[in-house]
């Protein structure tokens, strides 16, 4: 029993002092480990950061690059003029993406329908750009690839029926988004027109609001201008009808609608309906580098696809107008006045159908474009215009 407590004794030593040197070697190696851990990791954390810094000067861009009227650093500072270079080649790429790979992306997901849907006025397609990071100075570069995308698809289809396009692509491009687009580029151009037709001969105009406005919206609604003869026949026509329909107004009414120390030929210089359209256009090439296809068109086409009602609800967001309830002859001849009798007499909207012109304002706390009616009496207007109207509102 001795013998056998003895090498019990000495087997329990030898697997002891085994346990303990695995121990030692154990804790060793994790000191080791420990000791070489934060050399690693410094390292890999250097490698991070100079990684992310990297990535992020590729994402700097300097905002004062491709500015008129500046002076070349090229003989004044060698190493100014390199990083000068260097910021207008990523500024290059930069609007190369935006160009050839953004917008056109935008466009092949409304023609197939994927992604967000498609826009159903001025405001949605105003967020979803601004979703996407895309500025609305691109509205004419999206308007040209959706019309080259119908035209395309026109061409396929013609060709199909001749039985020369053996294929026929699954999505065509809708088109709600042309139009849409060119309502809003129309709706943002009358703005600066309207603005110039109040601030011209010295202002004055400006204190006839109503008549300017609805001179402006008469010309944006119609397709062309009435003879003197279908003038004439048309306020015979509105004079037979019902007392409830609402017509142009009289010369008493007209008194109360504009101020009242103008002398009649201040009424003379009203724009025709052609000059309001080339300003117009001219906005719209200036600022979207676009032609129209849909609205004021040259040339009669078989299938009128100008959405009137859409333009005018715009156009009145836009510049905070509010019209009186009424059902409009929108897209066919109208009267853009000139004249005392002309100025009363605008068609399709006259100037009794101009209730009011909220001014608007941009606002850093406002909902949505950042567009706010404006008042400068407090109380005294009607809540539930001022607050209540979404269309102004948000205009």
């Amino acid at each position: 029993f001795i013998l056998l407590h003895r090498s019990i004794i000495k087997a329990e030593r030898h697997s002891y002092d085994i346990e303990a040197k695995s121990k030692e070697s154990t804790s060793e190696n994790e000191k080791l480990l420990k000791a070489n851990v934060p050399a690693e990791g410094l390292l890999r954390e250097k490698q991070i950061d100079d990684e992310d810094e990297k990535y992020f000067n590729s994402l700097r861009f300097n905002v004062n690059v491709f500015l008129p009227f500046t002076k070349s650093l090229e003989e004044i500072d060698t190493k100014a003029y390199s990083q000068m270079t260097l910021d207008e080649d990523h500024a290059r790429d930069a609007a190369k993406f935006l160009w050839e790979t953004t917008l056109p992306s935008i466009t092949q997901e409304i023609r197939e329908s994927s992604g967000n849907q498609v826009p159903v006025d001025g405001k949605s397609l105003t967020d979803m750009l601004h979703s996407r990071g895309v500025n609305c100075r691109y509205l004419g570069r999206l308007a040209q690839l959706a019309v080259d995308g119908e035209e395309s698809d026109r061409q396929m289809l013609e060709r199909s029926k001749e039985g020369k396009e053996g294929k026929i692509t699954r999505f065509l491009m809708p088109f709600c988004w042309l139009e849409l687009l060119e309502v809003e580029m129309i709706a943002r151009a009358s703005k600066h027109v309207l603005d110039f037709l109040f601030t011209r001969n010295a202002g004055n105009f400006a204190l006839q609001p109503a008549p300017v406005v609805a001179s402006f919206l008469s010309a944006l609604m119609s397709t062309m201008e009435e003879t003197a003869a279908e003038t004439e026949s048309r306020i015979s026509k509105q004079q037979k009808q019902s007392r409830n329909n609402l017509a142009p107004p009289e010369d008493d009414e007209f008194e109360s609608l504009v101020f009242s120390g103008t002398d009649d030929d201040s009424y003379a210089g009203y724009l025709s309906r052609g000059e309001i359209w080339e300003k117009i256009e001219a906005e719209i090439g200036r600022r979207y580098r676009y032609s129209l296809t849909l609205y004021n068109c040259k040339v009669s086409k078989k299938e009128d696809r100008a959405l009137y009602a859409p333009l005018l609800r715009r156009v009145c967001q836009k510049n905070g107008i509010r019209l009186v309830a009424r059902n409009f002859a929108l897209g066919g001849k109208g009267d853009c006045g000139g004249g005392r009798k002309g100025v009363a007499s605008t068609y399709p909207i006259s100037a009794a159908d101009v209730i009011d012109i909220i001014p608007t304002v941009k606002h850093a706390a406002a909902v949505g474009d950042g567009f706010i009616p404006c008042t400068f009496h407090g109380g005294v207007s009607s809540i539930s215009l001022q607050v209540l109207l979404p269309d102004a509102k948000n205009a």
